[in-house]
């Protein structure tokens, strides 16, 4: 769909939902909603498969919240996966312990590898939350030197937890401590043997956020 002006036309399907007929002419049914971009209109549109009856395109309006400007992102179960290696971030053992080191590893798709980061109100940042131990990505001690080591801990709301998402293009991020902008999310020794702990370093290490949807 283009820019512009579109009009809602309620339809009886035979279903409890209710759907709508999108057009860009009035008529005497139909109900005016304002001047809607297509990525805005898709981001509160559910297409429903053709009626039978009808071989109109029908949609289901979705309510995600009252003010949009207010939704925040969230991306769930993602695999934080080093460009470079193909490996991703991984809790040793499932540990849900305080301080457990976060390493490389060859992925596995347990739970233990699977985080989801949550953006904040304020700017680009974000939490990023192990999903099976409900610790939070943070760096250790608070330490605000290239190759610190990264660590699990439980939410503290710190800025040693908040983490920056700069995407760089062709799916890749550098992930950059919000707590010392210089650093970002690397590797120890710039080693990718598995086993080999994640640290914050002074020079670009690239990554993909895989497997993630957005709500």
């Amino acid at each position: 769909m283009t820019d512009g002006l579109y009009f809602l036309e309620e339809q009886d399907v035979g279903e409890d939902s209710i759907y709508y007929t999108i057009n860009t002419a009035k008529s005497e049914n139909s109900k005016l909603i304002k001047s809607w971009t297509s990525l805005s209109l898709s981001e509160f549109l559910q297409p429903k498969p053709s009626n039978p009856l009808d071989e109109k395109q029908l949609f289901k309006f979705i309510k995600i919240n009252e003010k949009v400007s207010k939704v925040k992102q969230i991306m769930s179960n993602c695999i934080i996966v080093h460009a470079a290696s193909g490996k991703v971030l991984d809790v040793p053992f499932a540990s849900n312990k305080d301080d457990e080191k976060v390493v490389l590893w060859p992925k596995s798709r347990r739970l233990h590898q699977r985080w989801n980061l949550k953006k904040q109100e304020e700017g680009n940042k974000y939490e990023i939350r192990n999903a099976a131990s409900d610790k939070y990505l943070a760096i250790a001690s608070e330490a605000r030197t290239g190759n610190s080591k990264v660590i699990q801990f439980r939410r503290t709301g710190l800025s040693n937890e908040c983490w920056l998402l700069e995407n760089v293009g062709n799916g890749l991020f550098i992930i950059r401590s919000s707590h010392e902008e210089s650093l970002v999310l690397g590797l120890y020794n710039g080693c990718a043997d598995s086993g080999n702990s994640v640290a914050v370093v002074n020079q670009d290490c690239f990554w993909r956020i895989d497997g993630y949807y957005q709500r």
